[in-house]
C-alpha cells in the first residue's frame, strides 16, 4: 500500500479491508436484516426526507420520485430476499473423472471491498441498487455520489450512517479529486454508472 500512503481515504480504506471477511462470512439472516434496514428506511423514515432532497436539486414531483427513485430499489430488495438463500448455497456439480471418489461445489464468495461512483441522474437509484447487490453479497462498500446532487447526497450519507458501521459501509461526498483519489485506492470491484469517458478514467 505504500503508493497510497498519502491518500487522505487510506484509513477508511483500510479499515474496510481489515472486517472484509467478517462482512464476508455473514450469514443469509444478518445480510436480510441489512436489507430489511435499509428497507424501511427508504419506504417510510426518509421516504419525505427523500422526496424533498429531489425537489430542491431537480424540482422531482413526489410520484416520479417513488417511482423511479425508491421503488426500483424496493424491488431489487424484494427479488434479492427472494433468491439470497440459493444463491449462498453450495452448488453440486460433476466431478471428472480422474478424480474419482471427491466431490465438487460451486461457492461464490464476496468481491471484498466496493466502490460505488453514482451519478446525478437517479441518484437514489443508482446508488442503492449496486448497494443492494453488494450487502446481499457480503462485500464492504464505499460510496461516491455525484457532486452535482448536494441535497440528496446529505439525506444518503444520514441513511448510510444510520444504517451501518464505517468499517462496513461509508459514503464519501466530494468533488471530482474525491472521486480521483478514490479511484487510486485497489478496490476489489467498482459500480459506476456515467460517460464513456468517465469510464474510461475508471476503467
Amino acid at each position: 500500500m505504500e503508493d497510497y500512503k498519502d491518500n487522505r481515504f487510506l484509513e477508511l480504506f483500510n479499515t474496510q479491508k481489515t472486517n472484509q471477511f467478517k462482512i464476508g462470512s455473514t450469514t443469509y439472516k444478518e445480510r436480510v436484516k441489512k436489507l430489511n434496514a435499509l428497507k424501511i428506511a427508504l419506504e417510510t423514515t426518509y421516504k419525505e426526507a427523500i422526496r424533498k432532497a429531489m425537489y430542491d436539486d431537480f424540482k422531482k414531483p413526489k410520484l416520479e420520485v417513488d417511482l423511479t427513485e425508491i421503488y426500483p430499489v424496493l424491488s431489487e430488495i424484494k427479488f434479492i430476499k427472494k433468491h439470497l438463500k440459493s444463491w449462498m448455497k453450495l452448488q453440486k456439480v460433476d466431478t471428472p473423472l480422474a478424480l474419482l471418489g471427491a466431490s465438487s461445489y460451486i461457492k461464490y464468495e464476496p468481491k471484498g471491498i466496493c466502490l460505488i461512483i453514482s451519478p446525478w441522474n437517479f441518484p437514489i437509484n443508482l446508488t442503492f441498487s449496486p448497494l443492494v447487490s453488494a450487502i446481499a453479497a457480503g462485500n464492504t462498500v464505499i460510496i461516491k455520489p455525484s457532486e452535482q446532487t448536494l441535497n440528496i447526497s446529505k439525506v444518503m450519507a444520514m441513511i448510510i450512517k444510520d444504517l451501518f458501521r464505517e468499517d462496513e459501509i461509508a459514503l464519501v461526498e466530494g468533488d471530482v479529486e474525491v472521486s480521483q483519489e478514490l479511484l487510486k485506492l485497489p478496490f476489489n470491484h467498482i459500480f459506476f454508472t456515467g460517460s464513456p469517458n468517465v469510464g474510461k478514467i475508471v476503467m
